[in-house]
């Protein structure tokens, strides 16, 4: 059985930030890192926060 898989959406899109719809919120969920496919630090730029 596969299990589904997220990930990130690139920082350039015009909708990262935006308005996020209430239907497509996940309530509850349990997130297993999949850390065997590396790390990554190119899905968003340094930030001063």
């Amino acid at each position: 059985m596969q299990l589904h898989c997220i990930g990130f959406i690139p920082h350039e899109d015009p909708g990262t930030f935006g308005f996020l719809d209430p239907h497509h919120v996940i309530c509850a969920i349990h997130l297993i890192p999949a850390f065997v496919h590396g790390w990554t630090d190119e899905y968003l730029p340094h930030s001063l926060a």
